[in-house]
């Protein structure tokens, strides 16, 4: 009966004995996870909804021409972010393949054309603007409205659709000769014949039509 009784003793104390141990290492893993949680260096706080973020840029090309003589490329974009758009006009290398130069102007900058000696290119924005191909230095504003432009085979002079055609001096920007359209029709495109003697617009007016005029004197010459 001893030796039973004993046994129980020694069973019912390795029970009591286990049940001690696992109870302290229970509490020793929940103060650790404690001590863990309560200290956590360099913890990074949350950012705030009202942080500023970077803003996402968008290049959209609106228009782009190569220069008569093959060397450079112009690219005419409007840059837009989250807070704003800015006109950007580019020269590129067309041989190395490599931008030039680069600056920002007017936010809807839409068309370019360059001149025949290659020096130079006219960007639109509603306003036309005379730029040097080399330095990226505004030579001149012209005073006239307009979306589309282009040089004469001379590169003297330029003829823009300012709710007609005009012709301007490029050098001085004075107005030379200018034609109104009928009223209600809107000019979509100008265009100069390679000989400098004609002139064709396209305009609007209950259907898309065009008309030649001569460049001189600016009647129409029936076509």
């Amino acid at each position: 009966m001893k030796i039973r009784v004993a046994q129980k003793v020694l069973s019912i104390g390795s029970v009591l004995i286990a049940g001690v141990l696992v109870g302290s290492c229970g509490s020793r893993t929940t103060s650790q996870q404690n001590s863990r949680k309560a200290v956590q260096p360099n913890a990074s706080p949350k950012r705030s909804m009202t942080q500023k973020q970077p803003a996402q840029v968008r290049d959209v090309i609106t228009n782009l021409k190569f220069s008569p003589d093959n060397r450079h490329l112009i690219v005419a974009k409007i840059r837009y972010t989250s807070l704003f758009s800015r006109g950007l006009l580019e020269v590129w290398n067309a041989t190395t393949r490599r931008k030039s130069k680069s600056w920002f102007t007017d936010a809807n900058v839409r068309g370019v054309a360059v001149s025949p000696d290659n020096l130079t290119f006219a960007s639109s924005s509603g306003t036309v603007r005379w730029w040097d191909i080399k330095t990226g230095s505004l030579l001149r504003t012209f005073p006239v409205p307009a979306d589309h432009f282009v040089f004469s085979p001379n590169g003297r002079e330029l003829v823009v659709d300012s709710g007609g055609v005009a012709i301007l001096n490029v050098k001085s920007g004075r107005l030379l000769r200018e034609k109104s359209n009928q009223q209600g029709t809107f000019t979509n495109d100008v265009a100069v014949s390679p000989d400098g003697k004609s002139i064709a617009v396209s305009h609007y007016h209950d259907g898309s039509t065009f008309t030649v005029y001569d460049f001189q004197t600016q009647n129409a010459l029936g076509i």
